[in-house]
This record gives C-alpha cells, structure tokens and sequence, in this order.
C-alpha cells in the first residue's frame, strides 16, 4: 500500500483470482485490518502510514460507515487523535449524545470523554490475628488445664475494589470522574505516574497518604485512555 500502483496491481490479482464482489470485499477488508495491526509503531501511526491506509479505503471503497465497529478502524481513529496531541493538536469537538458532568474551569479545554467507566480505588484492610503460648498439664480422666498468653497483632493490606462506574473525562489540565458516588479531579502535574492495562489505566498522585487509583475501559483500549492522559500530561 505504498503507492497507487501496488494498489493497481491488488486490484489485477482479485480480477484475475476470479473473486466475486461480496468475497472481495472480505479479503480487501481483512487485508486492511492487518496493515492497521502491521504499520502500529509504540501505539502510534504515522501521517504517512495513515494517509496509505486512508488511500486504501478509497481505492475499494471501504466506507468509516462499513469499518466504525471494527477494531483496526477504531485504532486507526485513536491513533490518529494521540499523535495530533503529540504535536500540540488537539482532537476536533467530540459529538456526544448526553450531558457532559463536569463543571471544568476556564483555563482548561476537554479533548475527550468516555461513559461506563468504572473506578477503582485502593483501601486498607485489616484484621486481627493471635498466637497462644502455654502448658497443658493433666489433672486425670480426661481433664487438663493449659496456662500461658494469648497475643495479637493487626494485619493490613491494600485491596484495590470498584468503587463507582461513571464518566471519564480528559482536559488539558486535569482528569475528571463523575458517578453516582464518586466526584472528582485529578491535576496531571499532581500525577507522578501512569501504568498502563489492557483495559484501562492507573495513577498514582504525588501525596503522602496517595493509594492507586485505576480507571477501566473498554478491553483492548486500554492504551488509548492511558497514552491520551499520559500525553495530555506533556502538552
């Protein structure tokens, strides 16, 4: 897909393989999704590698309509925002069909917001456990008395557990979390890192008392919640 003879010659060998129209459009659409999947580079295509893809698409008439389900598609979308945002762009005005919950500040722009998100944040748990140390001595028939001490300590752990599902919102100064019981605003130069899931993100924020925090996505978008944030965070 490097030039508009190659994708002459593509067009030939279906011709010539004798393929019908409804076949050729799976192996045209098939072949499309694996140069998506071949050309990703660190989560990220070129302007170069977008532009063949998008020649691609109108050489055999891929529609977005016919491809906006689709996995590569939506990696092609998401890539494409990510690098704008690299190079100091951000995103057209996202069309959402709801009300967006947060009250964000003047100074600050929203490049982007997903619903259903769930929120997950780390609590302490505790829980008492003892030892006891002593003597049994026999008294007859069965009986016996144990002397000693009996002592206790507390354990405690972290436990990461759900919190709330809502809204997750990015700016270009802060992330924003609204659900039904959770409201809230994280500044990016508060974050001191970011830790990327397959079907989400985590951060940790600068502060003494600060537990994980992780956000959950759609699965297999993970890196484009966690490169959006991360990058937003560099702008």
């Amino acid at each position: 897909m490097d030039g508009d003879h190659k994708l002459d010659e593509l067009s030939q060998a279906f011709q010539d393989a004798g393929l019908d129209q409804k076949a050729r459009y799976h192996v045209v659409k098939k072949a499309w999704e694996t140069a998506v999947d071949a050309t990703m580079n660190n989560r990220l295509l070129t302007q170069d590698e977008e532009d063949s893809l998008k020649r691609y698409m109108d050489h055999f008439g891929l529609t977005p309509e016919q491809l906006n389900g689709r996995v590569s598609y939506r990696t092609l979308v998401y890539s494409g925002i990510l690098r704008g945002i690299t190079e100091g762009r951000l995103p057209p005005k996202q069309k959402v069909d709801f009300v967006i919950p947060f009250n964000l500040m003047k100074t600050e722009t929203l490049a982007w917001v997903m619903q259903g998100v769930e929120y997950h944040k780390t609590v302490i748990r505790r829980e008492r456990q003892g030892t006891s140390d002593g003597i049994s001595t026999s008294m007859g028939r069965g009986m016996s008395y144990r002397s000693g001490t009996f002592r206790s300590r507390t354990i405690e752990w972290d436990e990461q557990v759900h919190a709330d599902t809502g809204t997750l919102g990015f700016t270009t100064k802060h992330i924003y979390f609204a659900g039904k019981k959770e409201r809230f605003r994280v500044r990016y130069d508060k974050i001191v890192a970011f830790e990327c899931y397959s079907d989400g993100f985590g951060i940790m924020r600068d502060a003494l008392t600060a537990k994980p925090q992780a956000f959950r996505t759609r699965e297999g978008y993970g890196w484009f919640a966690h490169d959006l944030a991360a990058n937003l965070a560099k702008m």
